[in-house]
């Protein structure tokens, strides 16, 4: 899936059936994201698609039900990896 589909997707099933990710372990909901056109921050929650096109999680609800920008999740979900 390229990163414009998979963002219209999160568009699209914002209510229902909602946009799940698996990253590692971790299952999350994602409830906003957009295409990243050229350079991204590296701190920011990129995921690159099928044509190498990148998608950023801007919102998610995490494994806890608890709603938080992308980059939250990535701080916390490697700080726990690397301890």
């Amino acid at each position: 899936m390229t990163a414009v589909q998979a963002a219209r997707r999160v568009r699209a099933y914002l209510d229902f059936p909602k946009t799940k990710l698996s990253y590692g372990s971790e299952s999350v909901i994602v409830t906003k994201a957009h295409v990243v056109s050229g350079e991204s921050d590296a701190k920011d929650f990129i995921i690159q698609c099928k044509d190498n096109s990148l998608l950023a999680i801007d919102e998610l609800i995490g494994p806890s039900g608890k709603r938080m920008s992308g980059r939250a999740f990535k701080n916390g979900y490697a700080s726990q990896k690397d301890s």
